[in-house]
């Protein structure tokens, strides 16, 4: 290093930079601030400001606190930066050769504080070779570190835990604690269920009253008039952060990683069959106020069966007075929108809304199935679930164990690139090699998962379940309830005329079917017999 002058322009700007906001080793802010003021007090120099930033330096567009203090030493005609080392100085190689523009037209000076190094217009070409070489070493390190934290970041994804910084609301990030009680800081953190109960029930009474029918308008105004939103949240609890939550698969076990979406392991807050309830109301469109007889009970539910119309049936009801007692009477009746105009006269056409009690009652009537085909069906999955779980579990594990040997080599790969046994392009492509292979393993194993799921069987369960007690859920819930009941079962439905036509959702028409036949008992012994087939269509 060859001497420099210190000039009359003694003023200086010292730049720290940490990558991490939890960086604490011997880079971190206090550390460079206090080897920094050593530095200009021993050298003369008149320390005007210090920037502290917390950015990472790779990316020289990203580095906006960066911009800004260079911004400010420009315009202030400060002379001298001082940076702890040379790698907070930059990892990209664009700053690099803006700096070195800037010292060589005699702008700035540049200051290595813990290297004891200064470049000045007067420096050697050497000193700046030297610099390059150091600067193209810490883009490198930088890039090695990032497909690091990146193969970790997806690696968690893939083992069913979310690796991003933020969760939704009802959740947070618990660290596993050591023998004295505190954070385990380099563990990894797993999601629980958030402990301040509050934000818990406001999430469910979000889903709860969407379920319902409410508007995203009335959710909001529900919440806040009966207390549940704290009033830090006060200022932020739009309409759009509820929309959000309510759409967010995170609350069905669910979350995306670089477009790609897992299977999460965490809690869930939210029960499936409510999640499925607010599911239904947004694909049907139903953005309405509490379905009430204000609005029509069978609103938007119900298609006109004309193949030339299939507008929506609208309510319409009438008010009559009777000419005995003057009292008033309303008549909840239901015809087609005719938005297309076909219908030229809605005469006939206007139903009541009993009646369409009544039709819809005969579909719940349908779905009484005995103990004795319920028993069979159950067997007959549970029989063929179990050999397939069986086999299935042991896929995995062979493939689980595949996955760690990969693991294993690309560990393997890494430390013969940083031993210099490998050059980079060769190191390149056995990581792209690699992780094609993990990619692979990860995507067969979830495929297999997805087989071992007992869904076919709660689901075959629920179905019973439900069936079995349809006429006393119909006969119990409120008209509410009773439309949304609906909606579980029926498909396609559509009013000609005064007639109602439905379709059973494929499950329960199913179901329907095997009821009726008169020969599926003599094929329970049978695995391909009608018995199997059908019983394997409920969980298609």
């Amino acid at each position: 290093m060859t001497a420099w002058k210190l000039s009359s322009n003694r003023r200086s700007v010292a730049i720290l930079r940490v990558s991490s906001r939890k960086q604490t080793d011997n880079t971190s802010h206090e550390v460079q601030e206090r080897e920094v003021a050593d530095y200009a007090k021993s050298n003369g120099l008149n320390l005007v400001k210090v920037y502290k930033i917390t950015e990472s330096a790779r990316h020289s567009k990203n580095r906006k606190q960066y911009r800004a203090a260079l911004d400010f030493i420009l315009s202030e005609g400060v002379r001298h930066i001082l940076f702890y080392m040379q790698d907070r100085e930059a990892r990209n190689l664009q700053d690099l050769e803006d700096n070195e523009n800037l010292i060589k037209n005699d702008q700035i000076v540049i200051h290595y504080v813990h290297d004891r190094r200064v470049l000045d217009k007067n420096s050697p070409e050497s000193e700046f070779f030297s610099r390059d070489v150091h600067g193209v070493m810490n883009k490198n390190l930088s890039r090695v570190i990032s497909a690091k934290v990146k193969d970790s970041m997806r690696y968690r994804a893939q083992m069913g835990w979310f690796p991003g910084g933020l969760v939704p609301l009802g959740y947070t990030y618990v660290r596993p604690k050591g023998a004295d009680g505190r954070e385990i800081r380099r563990a990894p953190a797993t999601i629980e269920v958030d402990p301040n109960e509050t934000h818990v029930r406001l999430v469910r009474r979000e889903f709860e009253l969407k379920a319902q029918g409410y508007s995203l308008d009335k959710i909001r105004e529900s919440n806040i008039a009966s207390g549940l939103v704290p009033n830090y949240m006060l200022p932020t609890y739009h309409r759009t952060s509820i929309d959000v939550r309510l759409h967010n698969r995170f609350y069905v076990g669910k979350f995306m990683w670089e477009g790609v979406e897992y299977d999460g392991k965490h809690p869930l807050i939210i029960p499936r069959d409510l999640w499925n309830a607010v599911a239904a109301s947004f694909e049907d469109g139903i953005r309405a106020s509490p379905i009430t007889n204000e609005h029509g009970i069978f609103s938007g539910f119900l298609r006109c069966a004309d193949p030339q119309c299939g507008c929506l049936i609208t309510y319409d009801p009438k008010t009559k007075v009777i000419a005995k007692t003057g009292e008033k009477k309303t008549y909840h009746l239901y015809r087609c929108g005719n938005g297309r105009r076909v219908h030229s006269s809605f005469k006939g056409s206007y139903v009541s809304e009993e009646s369409l009690w009544e039709q819809f009652g005969k579909a719940v009537d349908t779905l009484m199935v005995t103990e004795e085909l319920a028993k069979a069906v159950a067997d007959e999955l549970n029989k063929s679930d179990h050999k397939l779980i069986d086999e299935t579990r042991r896929e995995i594990k062979s493939l689980e164990e595949s996955l760690r040997g990969l693991e294993a080599n690309n560990n393997r790969i890494f430390d013969l690139y940083l031993g210099g046994k490998i050059d980079d392009q060769e190191y390149k492509i056995q990581k792209a090699r690699i992780r094609d292979q993990k990619s692979q393993v990860v995507r067969e194993i979830d495929t297999l998962k997805a087989r071992t799921d007992k869904k076919s069987q709660v689901s075959a369960k629920t179905i019973f379940e439900l069936c079995n007690e349809a006429k006393t859920l119909w006969k119990d819930k409120a008209p509410v309830e009773k439309r949304n009941f609906l909606k579980r079962i029926l498909s396609n439905q559509k009013l000609e005329g005064q007639t109602l036509r439905y379709n059973l959702k494929k499950p329960f028409a199913v179901l329907v079917e095997m009821q009726n036949s008169l020969d599926w008992w003599a094929f329970t012994d049978s695995n391909c017999g009608p018995l199997a087939c059908k019983a394997n269509a409920l969980t298609n």
